[in-house]
């Protein structure tokens, strides 16, 4: 099943690379976040005439006789900062993508996988257009919950930790009004993001039930045509239509406002932190070079806040989609029996027997039951019924697709699950109801 243990133990297989590129970040944050400092001290100690620090810091490498070169000097310094960080942003990007990308493919050949084996019986009640569906819109949102794992959520947390270090050396008593209120918004609007994934949860089984009707009337065509059934699949293939629409409508609606809500709230706590920092100032409790590093700062912990919010959406958007990728992988396999006698070996024809056969796709819905048939080697039987009577569903259990649930099949006198389902396909001709041709080469 995949689960967040199942998503952690896939990043474990590519630990160096996520301890590298962490590691980058911390980095990376080390260098930058103390940039907007830079301005404000110059304006204090420069412009100003206050003594401070930061001028007898670049004394301590470099001599300077003027003001100029001080602020020459800073430029220069930020300037390569800036390019610094973009380098290490770019190679932080390209491993956490790595990883990213390779886990992704790990969970679709963990998918595909569990196709290859699984029973046609179980295929068909889920459909081929479901399935699809969960292998691209559901990984999708898991992927994006992953991403901000490894790729987003660490850098804004660490992001966080450096802007909160820089308010609390700037001004610790102001620092922690925004450091306080900032978590309890994130708090109140955990709550509002579950009521938001059960949204999408029903817009993703809207769009798997719009592919699995579309899929099945574009593959069922020409029948479609021939029976003058285009208005009813036209009408069931809109109504799923008009289900994603409402559907989609209402969790845009839905995600949007609380968005909205919550970025609202976060903006009401950075100006009640800015009031207070000019309130400071004209008490003469703070240097307008710190004002306006504070207010910089103050713009800067809005961003990661934010991407935290995001992240948590994207945590329960994920949570759903993994509910119904487990669906596929809660498919029953098809019985594997290995050949133990070969009743076709010599032998032209063979004759074919069903004893008292019953199949159902559930327990509430028998589609045969105490079924019986006997075709002997040689000749010709053609079976004839109404759309609907089990025509189809007897050929895929003769050839094994349909396990059946009571009943025994016999081949040549041989139980079929004493030759093997694959032993039996490879002896007979089948043609289905709806022949497709591959887009492919007979080479």
């Amino acid at each position: 099943m995949i689960t967040f243990d199942y998503l952690l133990a896939q990043v474990k297989l590519y630990k160096k690379k996520v301890f590298l590129a962490n590691l980058i970040a911390i980095f990376n944050i080390i260098i930058s976040v103390p940039i907007p400092l830079f301005i404000p001290f110059l304006v204090d100690e420069v412009l100003l005439e206050k003594e401070g620090s930061f001028l007898p810091f670049i004394n301590m490498f470099v001599e300077v006789n003027s003001p100029e070169y001080y602020i020459l000097i800073v430029f220069v310094l930020i300037l390569s900062i800036r390019a610094i960080n973009i380098y290490l942003v770019i190679l932080r990007r390209i491993l956490t993508s790595e990883v990213v990308e390779d886990i992704r493919l790990n969970m679709r050949k963990k998918m595909l996988t569990h196709l290859r084996s699984v029973s046609m019986s179980e295929y068909d009640v889920l459909g081929s257009g479901a399935i699809s569906s969960k292998m691209t819109t559901d990984i999708k949102a898991v992927m994006k919950f992953l991403s901000g794992s490894i790729g987003i959520i660490a850098v804004q947390v660490f992001t966080l930790i450096g802007i909160a270090a820089m308010l609390l050396y700037l001004h610790w008593q102001l620092a922690l009004v925004i450091l306080v209120l900032n978590p309890l918004v994130i708090k109140f609007f955990i709550a509002s993001f579950k009521k938001v994934s059960e949204l999408l949860k029903t817009k993703n089984k809207a769009i798997s039930n719009f592919t699995n009707s579309l899929t099945e009337s574009l593959e069922l065509f020409n029948q479609i045509r021939v029976q003058n059934r285009e208005l009813h699949f036209s009408d069931t293939v809109n109504k799923d239509a008009t289900d994603i629409r409402n559907s989609s409508h209402e969790y845009e609606v839905t995600a949007g406002k609380t968005m909205s809500v919550s970025r609202m709230f976060i903006m009401y706590s950075n100006d009640l932190f800015k009031m207070l920092a000019l309130y400071l100032v004209f008490l003469g409790e703070m240097s307008i070079g710190e004002m306006l590093a504070i207010f910089v700062y103050a713009g800067m912990i809005m961003a990661p806040i934010h991407m935290i919010i995001k992240f948590v959406q994207d945590y329960h958007d994920a949570k759903a989609g993994m509910q119904r990728l487990n669906e596929v992988l809660a498919l029953k396999q098809e019985p594997k029996y290995a050949m133990n006698i070969d009743p076709f070996k010599g032998k032209e024809t063979a004759s074919i027997v069903l004893k008292e056969v019953t199949f159902a796709y559930d327990e509430n819905k028998v589609i045969l039951k105490d079924f019986n048939l006997k075709i002997e080697a040689g000749e010709k039987v053609a079976i004839v019924g109404e759309t609907g009577s089990g025509k189809s569903t007897l050929a895929n259990i003769l050839m094994g697709l349909y396990p059946i649930t009571g009943g025994e099949i016999f081949y040549n006198d041989v139980e079929i699950k004493e030759i093997g389902y694959e032993k039996v396909r490879e002896h007979i001709g089948f043609v289905l109801q709806a022949p497709l041709l591959f887009n492919s080469s007979l080479r």
